[in-house]
This record gives C-alpha cells, sequence and structure tokens, in this order.
C-alpha cells in the first residue's frame, strides 16, 4: 500500500497555484518586516516554502504584468505593454496567435481557471480568458471596473450577473471580494481530484482601499 501511494504520486501530475495580490510591495508583509500590518497566511506560506528574494514583476502595472506572466515573454516582446482601455469595457485583448500558459496546461489535460482581475481582452474579443486557455472564469474582466470593491455587477465566466444593496459609486452591501474567494474556493474543491492550473488575481489591496468590515483595525489611529 505504501508503494502504491509513491507511485501514484509520481504519476499524477502537480498542481499549479499563481496567486497574484495586486499593488502590494514586498515591504507590505510581515515576513518582510512589515509591523502595522498583520499577515499571519502569506507568512506562514514563506516560512513553510521558498522565498524569492531576486524576482520581479513583468512591469509597474496591471495588464502587461499579466501578459508578462501567462505568456512567459519580456515586456519588451510581450503584445501587451500598457494598460490601453477599449471601449465599452475592457483592456486591449492578447492576439490569437499568442500562446498562453493556461492554453499549455489545457492542452496537457489540466483543469483551467481564473478568479479576481482578468484585464487582458474582453470576451467578444482574442483576449477573452475562454480564447486563452481558461475553463472557468469569475470576477471583474475590467481592470477600471475593478477599481470597486463594491460594483454593481461581476462576472460567472461570461455572464453578467448584479449584485444586490450597491449604489454603483462604490457604496454598497456586496462585498465583491467574498463573492469571488467563494467562487474560488468551490471550484478548488470541485477540482481536488485531478490536475488543475488555476490563477487567483485578487484585487486587493489596490485602491479604493474598500472595505466592509475593519476588523482588528478599526481602533487604530491611522489616518
Amino acid at each position: 500500500m505504501f508503494a502504491g501511494n509513491i507511485t501514484q504520486a509520481k504519476e499524477r501530475p502537480p498542481n499549479f497555484i499563481f496567486v497574484l495580490s495586486d499593488d502590494i510591495a514586498q515591504g507590505d508583509i510581515g515576513v518582510y518586516g512589515q509591523e502595522l500590518i498583520k499577515t499571519p497566511h502569506l507568512d506562514k506560506m514563506a516560512a513553510e516554502g521558498t522565498r524569492y528574494q531576486q524576482a520581479y514583476c513583468g512591469t509597474t502595472v496591471c495588464a502587461p504584468c499579466r501578459a508578462s506572466f501567462f505568456t512567459g515573454l519580456h515586456s519588451g516582446h510581450s503584445p501587451i505593454r500598457g494598460n490601453w482601455e477599449v471601449a465599452p469595457e475592457g483592456q486591449l485583448p492578447i492576439p490569437a496567435a499568442t500562446v498562453t500558459i493556461a492554453e499549455v496546461a489545457k492542452s496537457a489535460g489540466y483543469a483551467t481557471a481564473t478568479f479576481g482581475k482578468w484585464g487582458m481582452g474582453f470576451f467578444d474579443s482574442t483576449g477573452s480568458p475562454f480564447k486563452q486557455g481558461m475553463d472557468h472564469f469569475f470576477g471583474y474582466n475590467c481592470q477600471r471596473h475593478a477599481h470597486s470593491y463594491f460594483p454593481t455587477y461581476l462576472y460567472n465566466d461570461d455572464k453578467p450577473f448584479l449584485l444586490p444593496g450597491n449604489d454603483g459609486v462604490g457604496v454598497g452591501k456586496t462585498y465583491a471580494q467574498e463573492l469571488i474567494q467563494k467562487d474560488m474556493i468551490k471550484w478548488l474543491k470541485n477540482h481536488a481530484d485531478k490536475p488543475f492550473m488555476m490563477f487567483y488575481a485578487l484585487t486587493l489591496p489596490h485602491s479604493r482601499h474598500e472595505i466592509d468590515d475593519l476588523g482588528i483595525y478599526k481602533d487604530k489611529p491611522w489616518t
């Protein structure tokens, strides 16, 4: 039985989970010396894993950074080099001929999904997550839309759905980050028995810096 488990572990391909936290700096995390903001789960991941202290984002802004990750290309060779808006919603799409890590994973039999913010092409363009190797998407397609944590709507795959209690200007009752995280966890549990690749692009702590509960920080004398 023990030998069989070893064989099974060797035969099963590894799962891939990439978590991208938006606009966070190295010094914002406890393991790198942050003392005001508590990050116990990230600190635990760092303690139990490997820290890469000479690694860098692809670029300094959203769309080209994500494109660099998905394509493996240096930003100078990447097809997306800025946060270029495309009316009425979304950003400049990844070209159809571009090979992404999600396409490679899917061709190898992996289930694929992305959660949070996409920002590399709307659903009717070549940059749609479903034309770039993704099976499932939940969250914001447009980066500008993602500036609000209390939006009027989100997307489940390519279908928009309204969020109750929100007035459209950033004041409401539905905290989008919680919905996105719940869908992400649900997808992980449903695909736990087979190889998967997941890109979790939560928008925290990108502005507007809104939150539904100040938690342990509610009594802090901060500006």
